[in-house]
C-alpha cells in the first residue's frame, strides 16, 4: 500500500490540497495522511507519519507563510534519504512556483513542481526543480467561476438589497446604482486607504455609487492586524454594504458571489480572483501599490502579470478615473482589458470537470512506481 502525506500551510495551499485528497480517498491501495493547517504545528507523531511516508504532496504558501512547507520537506528529507525524488509541490494559481524561496531551492533538486500552466523549457522552475509537470486549473475555480456566475443571475433575476452597517433594515439597490466591490487582502491599513478614496466617490457618469466590502476571511488569525481592523472598522460603520444573503453570506464562495453580484471590483495584483475575471470577461481593477516588499519577499509571483488579466493602476488615486473608463463599454480601456484577458487567460468550461486533483496524483504514482 502506498503511504502519502500531504501538508499546505495557508487557506490557498489547502485548497488545492483539498481537491488531490479527495482523488487519493478514493484509491483503495493508498494510505493517506493529512496534517493539520492553518498555523497549526505539526506534532512529532504527524511528522513521524510523514517519515514513513513513500511519498509526501505538499502545497506552496505565501507571504509570513511562505517557506513552511519546504522546510517540513527538508526535515522530512534529512530523516528519510529515500523520500528525494518523491516529494512534490501543487501551485495554487500560475506562477506561485516558489523558486525565489530560499528553502524551496534548497529542496528542488529532491522535489517535483506540479504547476497550473504547461511552462517552457526556459522558464526558471526547470532550473530549481527536478521535474516540472503541468495539471491544469484547480477544482475549485472552476465552482469559484461558476458562482460568479450564480452572484450575476441573482442580481438580474431578483435584483440586489442593501444596508447600513450595523443595522438590519434593508432596501432595495436602485437599477442604475453601481457597485463596486473591494475584497479585503490582510492588509486593513492599506484597505482603509482604498475604501476612503472609494467612499469619496458620489456618482459615475450620473450614476450612485454602491462599495461594499469584505474583510479577508484569514485576518482573524494575525493578532499584530487587530488594532488596525478596528480603525478600518470603525470608519466603515455606517456606510451601505449589500445584504442579498444568497451572496453575503459566509460561505467557501462568498468572495466569488460578491465579484458576480458587482459591476467591477477592485483587489490586489496577486488575488487568485484575477484569474477568475479575466477567464469570464469581467473587470477588475489592480492597484500596485497594494503590493508591499513583504509580499513580494514572500512568493515567486510576477506580480506585474496582472496586466494580463485586470486593469493595473500604480496608485490608489488612479482607481477612479480607471473606474470611470471601465464602466464605459466602449472605452479604448475597456477594449484593450478585454483583449488582453481572451490572449492571456485558461480557458473556462462550465460543463467541465476539473481533473487538477487526478492529474496531480497520477504523477506522483507514476513517479514513486519509477522508483519501484
Amino acid at each position: 500500500m502506498l503511504k502519502v502525506t500531504f501538508y499546505g500551510h495557508d487557506r490557498g495551499a489547502n485548497d488545492v490540497l483539498d481537491s488531490v485528497v479527495r482523488i487519493a480517498s478514493e484509491e483503495a491501495d493508498m494510505d493517506i495522511v493529512r496534517i493539520p493547517s492553518f498555523g497549526m504545528p505539526v506534532s512529532d507523531g504527524l511528522k513521524e507519519q510523514l517519515y514513513q511516508s513513500d511519498a509526501a504532496v505538499f502545497g506552496i504558501s505565501s507571504d509570513t507563510a511562505a517557506g513552511s512547507e519546504a522546510r517540513l520537506a527538508l526535515e522530512a528529507l534529512q530523516r528519510k534519504p529515500a523520500l528525494s525524488g518523491k516529494i512534490f509541490f501543487v501551485e495554487d494559481f500560475p506562477g506561485s512556483s516558489g523558486i525565489q524561496d530560499p528553502d524551496h531551492r534548497k529542496i528542488g533538486p529532491h522535489a517535483h513542481l506540479c504547476s497550473i500552466e504547461m511552462l517552457p523549457r526556459d522558464a526558471p522552475e526547470w532550473t530549481v526543480y527536478r521535474g516540472v509537470h503541468a495539471v491544469g486549473i484547480p477544482d475549485h475555480w472552476n465552482s469559484a467561476m461558476t458562482n460568479i456566475l450564480v452572484a450575476e443571475g441573482v442580481r438580474q433575476r431578483d435584483g440586489l438589497v442593501k444596508r447600513l452597517r450595523g443595522t438590519i433594515t434593508c432596501v432595495s439597490v436602485s437599477p442604475d446604482e453601481i457597485v463596486i466591490y473591494l475584497p479585503g487582502f490582510k492588509d486593513p491599513v492599506m484597505e482603509e486607504r482604498m475604501l476612503r478614496v472609494l467612499l469619496s466617490i458620489n456618482e459615475i457618469g450620473g450614476r450612485p455609487v454602491l462599495v461594499h466590502f469584505r474583510p479577508h476571511p484569514g485576518e482573524c488569525h494575525c493578532p499584530e492586524l487587530a488594532q488596525a481592523i478596528v480603525v478600518r472598522d470603525a470608519f466603515l460603520t455606517g456606510q451601505w454594504e449589500l445584504a442579498n444573503p444568497k451572496i453575503t453570506d459566509p460561505s467557501d464562495f462568498q468572495n466569488a458571489r460578491l465579484i458576480g453580484a458587482s459591476d467591477i471590483s477592485i483587489a490586489h495584483p496577486g488575488a487568485i480572483a484575477t484569474f477568475h475575471v479575466a477567464a469570464l470577461r469581467r473587470q477588475m481593477v489592480c492597484p500596485m501599490e497594494f503590493v508591499t516588499d513583504g509580499n513580494r519577499r514572500g512568493t515567486s509571483y510576477d506580480y506585474s502579470r496582472a496586466v494580463r488579466y485586470a486593469h493595473v493602476v500604480e496608485h490608489l488615486d488612479d482607481v477612479p478615473d480607471a473606474l470611470t473608463a471601465l464602466l464605459d463599454r466602449n472605452s479604448s480601456e475597456s477594449m484593450a482589458l478585454r483583449q488582453r484577458q481572451e490572449a492571456h487567460i485558461l480557458a473556462f468550461d462550465p460543463e467541465a470537470t476539473s481533473a487538477y486533483g487526478k492529474r496531480v496524483m497520477e504523477e506522483v504514482s507514476n513517479v514513486v512506481n519509477e522508483f519501484g
